[in-house]
């Protein structure tokens, strides 16, 4: 029994949670920089769980590394990051059926082209380009990363940076108050101040926020908008899963507060907030530990809700930046 190989969701949560265990820190209260983590060759970004895996910089893996002949030291130090692996099969009419009810309770009775609309969009589905529609299956695996910044050339000298040469700048794709700003507006959703605590109300699609006032700083005050932000993109149409009063409610160990904490952050990144500072923080031991206990049971939560989260903030942002901007990339090309 003690031999039995670990779930890569399992060798996930034991990375990230250890981590957080010995830092005293949850992973979605990381600070962050200016810049981010990216493959060198590609230059894009790793996204998801992954973003809260490896640290800022730019890597490759062994074989990337190979074909620009870089030479690899020997001990040194190696980080893993995340990819799902689609796979198309054929499906049966019966199968399609439950396809579309399962999207059905997700977003409602809608016609039949926006139901496998939706099941496209959502990766459940594939059309094949004689109109065929196949069923996708994900399979998450996880690769070896280096950071080049350890690496040699084939003439003997450090391998330069995408950074250093100029081929990447990092800066905020907008200001906190535009992207909440724009996103509100456009969906129609009313921010209300004055409540106690801050909460999203998805019967009237409204949030409730304490007078900015009543926030230490700016920051917070947007991180914590942020939080309730990615909370609201659970309603129908916006990026749709099922969500109880319960899992938003502070201390739930719950795949929605995994959601908008990890969205949350995610924002704070994206508009120049390098900390996400939450009007309520407890890194106490014995709530890393809770969480660690929660995650370990369901390993399988932390990428998903790592994924979803992308998901919900690209929905944010997508009347902020354009689409070529906010387009996303696993990064491990």
């Amino acid at each position: 029994m003690g031999n039995e190989k670990k779930t890569v969701g399992e060798i996930v949560v034991d990375r990230i949670m250890t981590r957080a265990v010995e830092e005293q820190r949850l992973p979605w209260l990381r600070p962050w920089s200016s810049t981010v983590a990216i493959n060198w060759k590609s230059c894009k970004e790793y996204t998801g769980i992954n973003r809260f895996l490896i640290p800022e910089g730019e890597y490759l893996t062994f074989k990337q590394a190979l074909g620009f002949k870089f030479n690899i030291p020997k001990n040194t130090p190696s980080e893993i990051i995340i990819r799902k692996i689609d796979k198309d099969y054929p499906v049966s009419q019966e199968g399609m059926e439950k396809i579309l009810d399962y999207v059905k309770s997700l977003i409602g009775n809608q016609s039949r082209n926006d139901l496998i609309k939706y099941a496209i969009d959502h990766r459940l589905l594939k059309r094949k380009p004689d109109g065929q529609l196949l069923r996708t299956y994900g399979t998450v695996r996880y690769y070896t990363v280096f950071n080049v910044k350890y690496m040699i050339d084939k003439d003997g000298n450090p391998v330069k940076t995408r950074l250093e040469s100029g081929d990447i700048e990092f800066s905020p794709l907008g200001l906190p108050q535009d992207v909440a700003g724009n996103y509100c507006e456009m969906e129609d959703i009313v921010v209300q101040h004055g409540s106690t605590d801050p909460y999203y109300n998805d019967k009237l699609d409204i949030i409730n926020m304490p007078d900015e006032n009543k926030f230490n700083s700016v920051e917070s005050y947007y991180s914590t908008l942020f939080h309730e932000l990615i909370h609201s993109t659970c309603k129908k149409g916006r990026v749709t899963r099922n969500v109880t009063p319960n899992d938003r409610s502070y201390g739930a160990f719950s795949f929605e507060e995994l959601v908008a904490n990890f969205g949350a952050s995610m924002l704070c990144a994206e508009t120049g907030i390098y900390a996400y500072q939450p009007s309520v923080v407890d890194n106490s031991v014995a709530y890393i530990q809770e969480w660690k206990r929660a995650l370990e049971e369901n390993p399988d939560m932390l990428i998903k809700a790592a994924s979803t989260s992308e998901r919900a903030k690209a929905y944010i942002l997508k009347y902020t930046i354009d689409e070529a901007q906010s387009e996303l990339n696993s990064g491990d090309e």
